[in-house]
Protein backbone atom coordinates (compact mmCIF):
# COMPACT_ATOMS: atom_id res chain seq x y z
CA UNK A 1 0.00 0.00 0.00
CA UNK A 2 1.27 3.44 -0.93
CA UNK A 3 2.01 5.90 1.88
CA UNK A 4 -0.61 8.60 2.40
CA UNK A 5 0.42 12.14 1.61
CA UNK A 6 0.18 14.34 4.69
CA UNK A 7 -1.00 17.86 3.86
CA UNK A 8 -1.38 21.13 5.73
CA UNK A 9 -4.04 23.59 4.58
CA UNK A 10 -3.05 27.24 4.97
CA UNK A 11 -6.25 29.32 5.07
CA UNK A 12 -9.41 28.01 6.75
CA UNK A 13 -11.94 30.00 4.72
CA UNK A 14 -14.32 28.76 2.04
CA UNK A 15 -11.62 27.30 -0.22
CA UNK A 16 -9.63 25.82 2.66
CA UNK A 17 -12.80 24.15 3.93
CA UNK A 18 -13.41 22.75 0.45
CA UNK A 19 -9.90 21.30 0.46
CA UNK A 20 -10.76 19.66 3.80
CA UNK A 21 -13.85 18.10 2.25
CA UNK A 22 -11.85 16.76 -0.68
CA UNK A 23 -9.26 15.32 1.70
CA UNK A 24 -12.08 13.41 3.43
CA UNK A 25 -13.17 12.03 0.06
CA UNK A 26 -9.60 10.97 -0.75
CA UNK A 27 -8.85 9.56 2.71
CA UNK A 28 -7.10 6.51 1.23
CA UNK A 29 -4.58 8.79 -0.52
CA UNK A 30 -4.18 11.89 1.64
CA UNK A 31 -4.34 12.83 5.30
CA UNK A 32 -4.87 16.26 6.83
CA UNK A 33 -1.86 16.97 9.04
CA UNK A 34 -2.95 20.44 10.10
CA UNK A 35 -4.74 23.69 9.35
CA UNK A 36 -3.16 27.14 9.52
CA UNK A 37 -5.16 30.35 9.80
CA UNK A 38 -4.47 33.71 11.42
CA UNK A 39 -7.87 33.20 13.06
CA UNK A 40 -7.04 30.26 15.32
CA UNK A 41 -10.73 29.51 15.99
CA UNK A 42 -11.31 28.96 12.26
CA UNK A 43 -8.22 26.77 12.01
CA UNK A 44 -9.39 24.77 15.03
CA UNK A 45 -12.90 24.32 13.62
CA UNK A 46 -11.62 22.91 10.34
CA UNK A 47 -8.82 20.88 11.93
CA UNK A 48 -10.91 19.35 14.71
CA UNK A 49 -13.62 18.22 12.29
CA UNK A 50 -10.93 16.13 10.62
CA UNK A 51 -8.85 15.11 13.64
CA UNK A 52 -5.81 17.26 12.96
CA UNK A 53 -3.90 20.11 14.58
CA UNK A 54 -4.50 23.86 14.25
CA UNK A 55 -1.82 26.53 13.94
CA UNK A 56 -1.73 30.32 13.57
CA UNK A 57 1.31 30.25 11.28
CA UNK A 58 2.96 28.00 8.75
CA UNK A 59 6.16 28.46 10.76
CA UNK A 60 4.43 26.78 13.72
CA UNK A 61 3.10 23.96 11.56
CA UNK A 62 6.55 23.36 10.07
CA UNK A 63 8.02 23.13 13.58
CA UNK A 64 5.32 20.93 15.10
CA UNK A 65 3.80 18.68 12.43
CA UNK A 66 5.07 16.09 9.98
CA UNK A 67 3.80 16.58 6.43
CA UNK A 68 4.90 16.55 2.81
CA UNK A 69 2.64 19.12 1.16
CA UNK A 70 0.92 22.46 1.69
CA UNK A 71 -2.32 23.73 0.13
CA UNK A 72 -2.20 27.54 -0.12
CA UNK A 73 -5.78 28.78 0.35
CA UNK A 74 -5.02 32.30 1.57
CA UNK A 75 -6.28 35.52 -0.01
CA UNK A 76 -4.95 36.44 -3.43
CA UNK A 77 -1.79 38.47 -3.07
CA UNK A 78 -0.44 36.35 -0.21
CA UNK A 79 0.19 33.13 -2.14
CA UNK A 80 3.88 33.72 -2.89
CA UNK A 81 4.85 34.37 0.70
CA UNK A 82 3.19 31.16 1.91
CA UNK A 83 4.29 29.04 -1.06
CA UNK A 84 7.91 30.16 -0.83
CA UNK A 85 8.03 29.48 2.91
CA UNK A 86 6.71 25.95 2.29
CA UNK A 87 9.04 25.35 -0.67
CA UNK A 88 12.05 26.58 1.31
CA UNK A 89 11.13 23.95 3.91
CA UNK A 90 11.17 21.25 1.21
CA UNK A 91 7.39 20.83 0.93
CA UNK A 92 5.31 20.26 -2.18
CA UNK A 93 2.81 23.07 -2.78
CA UNK A 94 -0.70 23.34 -4.22
CA UNK A 95 -1.77 26.95 -4.79
CA UNK A 96 -5.34 28.10 -5.32
CA UNK A 97 -5.60 30.30 -8.39
CA UNK A 98 -4.11 32.62 -9.27
CA UNK A 99 -0.51 31.70 -8.54
CA UNK A 100 0.04 35.35 -7.63
CA UNK A 101 -0.89 38.89 -8.65
CA UNK A 102 2.36 39.82 -10.38
CA UNK A 103 4.90 38.20 -12.64
CA UNK A 104 7.66 39.01 -10.15
CA UNK A 105 5.90 37.16 -7.33
CA UNK A 106 5.11 34.22 -9.62
CA UNK A 107 8.74 34.09 -10.77
CA UNK A 108 9.81 34.03 -7.11
CA UNK A 109 7.59 30.97 -6.55
CA UNK A 110 9.13 29.25 -9.58
CA UNK A 111 12.66 30.04 -8.37
CA UNK A 112 11.88 28.66 -4.90
CA UNK A 113 10.42 25.50 -6.46
CA UNK A 114 13.50 24.97 -8.61
CA UNK A 115 15.76 25.43 -5.60
CA UNK A 116 13.66 23.06 -3.48
CA UNK A 117 13.35 20.36 -6.13
CA UNK A 118 9.76 19.76 -5.05
CA UNK A 119 6.49 20.10 -6.96
CA UNK A 120 4.34 23.22 -7.13
CA UNK A 121 1.02 23.38 -8.94
CA UNK A 122 -1.83 25.85 -9.31
CA UNK A 123 -5.49 24.83 -9.14
CA UNK A 124 -7.13 25.68 -12.45
CA UNK A 125 -10.49 23.96 -12.17
CA UNK A 126 -11.83 25.45 -15.40
CA UNK A 127 -9.26 23.73 -17.61
CA UNK A 128 -11.75 20.93 -18.29
CA UNK A 129 -14.83 23.11 -18.82
CA UNK A 130 -16.65 22.36 -22.09
CA UNK A 131 -15.74 25.76 -23.57
CA UNK A 132 -12.06 25.14 -22.84
CA UNK A 133 -12.22 21.67 -24.35
CA UNK A 134 -13.91 22.99 -27.51
CA UNK A 135 -11.31 25.71 -27.92
CA UNK A 136 -8.39 23.32 -27.44
CA UNK A 137 -9.88 20.86 -29.92
CA UNK A 138 -10.28 23.65 -32.51
CA UNK A 139 -6.65 24.68 -31.97
CA UNK A 140 -5.45 21.06 -32.27
CA UNK A 141 -7.37 20.63 -35.54
CA UNK A 142 -5.99 23.88 -36.94
CA UNK A 143 -9.50 25.30 -37.31
CA UNK A 144 -8.38 28.73 -36.09
CA UNK A 145 -5.46 29.03 -38.47
CA UNK A 146 -1.98 29.91 -37.28
CA UNK A 147 -2.28 31.48 -33.84
CA UNK A 148 0.11 34.35 -33.26
CA UNK A 149 -1.36 35.81 -30.09
CA UNK A 150 -4.33 35.59 -27.82
CA UNK A 151 -6.20 37.66 -25.27
CA UNK A 152 -8.73 36.42 -22.75
CA UNK A 153 -10.74 38.58 -20.41
CA UNK A 154 -12.86 36.86 -17.80
CA UNK A 155 -14.64 38.74 -15.03
CA UNK A 156 -13.90 36.44 -12.09
CA UNK A 157 -12.53 39.07 -9.75
CA UNK A 158 -14.08 39.10 -6.30
CA UNK A 159 -14.11 42.10 -4.01
CA UNK A 160 -13.18 41.99 -0.33
CA UNK A 161 -16.94 42.23 0.38
CA UNK A 162 -17.34 38.78 -1.23
CA UNK A 163 -14.88 37.23 1.20
CA UNK A 164 -16.21 39.16 4.18
CA UNK A 165 -19.80 38.09 3.43
CA UNK A 166 -18.77 34.45 3.41
CA UNK A 167 -17.52 34.76 6.98
CA UNK A 168 -14.19 33.26 5.94
CA UNK A 169 -11.90 35.44 7.98
CA UNK A 170 -9.96 35.86 4.76
CA UNK A 171 -9.51 39.62 5.01
CA UNK A 172 -6.34 40.41 3.12
CA UNK A 173 -5.24 42.96 5.69
CA UNK A 174 -5.49 40.36 8.44
CA UNK A 175 -3.23 37.97 6.55
CA UNK A 176 -0.77 40.67 5.57
CA UNK A 177 -0.50 41.92 9.15
CA UNK A 178 -0.16 38.48 10.72
CA UNK A 179 3.24 37.38 11.93
CA UNK A 180 3.84 34.23 9.96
Amino acid sequence: MRKKIRLVIVGAGVIGSHHGKVINELSNEIELAGVVDVDLAKAQALASSRGSAAFVSLKDALAQAEFEAVAVCTPTGTHAEVAIEALNAGKHVIIEKPAEVSLEKTDAIIEAQRNAGTVVTVITQHRFDPATEILLEAIDKGELGRLTSGIASIDWWRSQDYYDSAGTGAALGTWMAADR
